[in-house]
């Protein structure tokens, strides 16, 4: 397989802004064990919850 840089850096930012989003929604959920239906999920704008995952990884 061969990627030049530009395909990888998209590739690469793409897999990080997934991440971030899945991080952002699953932080109120975290830790239950019921099935959850997260329609509708939003947060207050310019707000950004805290996520030790990703935060622990830019470390």
């Amino acid at each position: 397989m061969k990627l030049n840089a530009q395909k990888f850096r998209d590739q690469l930012y793409a897999c990080w802004i997934g991440k971030n989003i899945g991080g952002t929604m699953g932080t109120p959920y975290e830790g239950g064990r019921e099935a959850l239906d997260i329609q509708g999920f939003v947060t207050k704008p310019n707000e950004v919850l805290p996520n030790d995952d990703l935060d622990l990884q830019l470390v």
